[in-house]
């Protein structure tokens, strides 16, 4: 009988045993997997607020913090960025003073960001919106506010509001603004933050229609895992052929910071590509401490598990002690008694698994169902208040080989010496 036959028909007719091994391995993968998948979801919605804040998978910036000519730069940039599923969008960056205005009650704004919403609507539909949306923001006087500023100011959905801006000619300018949209404030990328219409921003700063501050680029699809570096590196190769482009850094401070880069009009207009890893430099700590956190978390989860059975199957070993002997008085060797034992917990594992994908979708539904939004600071790792998590297929494989195989080594360490014992002495040992 070949041995996978003698550890299949082993786990069917003594299933009691290894029914509550079963449900414990279940367990142990369903919560890895949806751990792997919850810090998926996290950094998704991280990398989604960030796309939004800083404006692209990634943008092209320069030393003026402008583009004056924005047009020309769009006529060279599209044939190439269609050309691979991507497109380019203006940002303006405003940060002269102003301030939201409502029945006498004014807060500063740290930054008003000029968003055109024609391009990137579908983008901020991810946007943890309290109320309202960005549906309706295109070539309006709309404008998207925090919910910490509406608080302050006690506005709702409607309500107008005057902006007060001071322009780039250094004179006042208000406007009345209606707010279409509150967001939760994501401190990092949300605090005292305001989004209007571009042209509606260029208006009234007295900006020229023609100038950006950066230029954003964009996957058509959204991905919310941004450009690879591979990518980032074969985008700022192709645009060095035809724009001055300064070289490839993992960080803007650098390139802003480059003495360099003003020795002649010629270096000071280099224009840099800032991926979207290179904008959040500053805060790569907290998304270092994440990972660290969750693959400490998982590996815990993997050894226990992998312990548990290998303790367990110690003990069934010495239960099977008389099979054991039956298995060595007909010929068979230690080794292949041992790979019964290890065929048999990896059909325990492969049965797991299975169950284990359904536990996963039980807590994928539970976990959209509680509400996270009232911890502190913590919704910049939301969508919509919630965890969301998301794992590949290729992740749930990786995971499941792993614990096979750590689960298989301890087995084999744990029952390598109970295989190797004399048929007679076996055989009389009484269960």
């Amino acid at each position: 009988m070949k041995i996978s036959s003698i550890a299949a028909r082993t786990l069917v007719h003594d299933k009691r045993r290894y029914i509550m091994l079963f449900f414990a391995a279940s367990i142990g993968m369903a919560l890895t997997f949806s751990i792997c998948g919850m810090m998926n979801g996290m950094m998704n919605s991280l990398y989604n607020k960030a796309r939004i804040y800083y404006g692209g998978d990634a943008m092209l910036l320069n030393h003026y913090i402008s583009f004056g000519d924005y047009d020309n730069f769009q006529s060279k940039l599209d044939p190439y960025f269609n050309k691979y599923g991507y497109f380019v969008s203006p940002r303006i960056e405003y940060v002269d003073e102003s301030y939201v205005i409502f029945e006498g009650t004014s807060i500063k704004q740290r930054k008003l960001k000029g968003v055109d919403f024609a391009k990137e609507e579908k983008l901020f539909k991810s946007l943890n919106f309290v109320s309202g949306d960005a549906l309706s923001m295109k070539n309006s006087n709309g404008i998207l506010i925090s919910q910490q500023l509406a608080d302050l100011l006690s506005v709702q959905i409607g309500d107008n509001v005057t902006l007060l801006v001071k322009t780039v000619k250094n004179y006042t300018n208000t406007a009345s603004v209606i707010v279409k949209g509150i967001f939760q404030d994501t401190s990092v990328f949300g605090q005292n933050i305001s989004y209007l219409d571009i042209d509606f921003l260029r208006n009234i700063a007295g900006i020229s229609q023609d100038m950006a501050s950066t230029i954003g680029i964009f996957s058509k699809a959204f991905n919310s895992k941004g450009l690879s570096k591979i990518q980032i590196a074969k985008i700022h190769k192709d645009l060095s052929g035809f724009l001055n482009m300064y070289k490839l850094t993992d960080s803007k401070n650098e390139f802003l910071g480059d003495p360099n880069s003003f020795r002649s009009p010629k270096d000071a207009s280099k224009i840099c590509l800032v991926s979207l890893d290179a904008n959040l430099d500053d805060i790569a700590f907290l998304i270092d401490a994440m990972h660290l956190i969750i693959f400490l978390i998982m590996t815990v989860l993997i050894i226990i598990i992998a312990i548990g059975i290998g303790s367990t199957y110690k003990i069934i070993a010495v239960k099977r002690i008389n099979e054991i002997g039956i298995y060595m008085a007909l010929g068979m060797k230690p080794s292949k008694i041992l790979f019964v034992f290890l065929i048999e917990a990896f059909f325990l594992l492969s049965l797991s698994f299975g169950f284990s994908i359904v536990l996963s979708l039980l807590i994928v539904l539970l976990f959209r169902m509680i509400d996270f939004s009232g911890i502190p600071n913590f919704d910049i790792f939301l969508s919509n208040s919630h965890i969301l998590i998301n794992l590949s297929w290729w992740q749930i494989l990786v995971i499941f080989i792993v614990i096979c195989i750590v689960t298989m080594f301890f087995v084999f360490m744990t029952i390598r010496k109970n295989v190797k014992i004399n048929p007679v002495d076996a055989l009389s040992v009484a269960e």
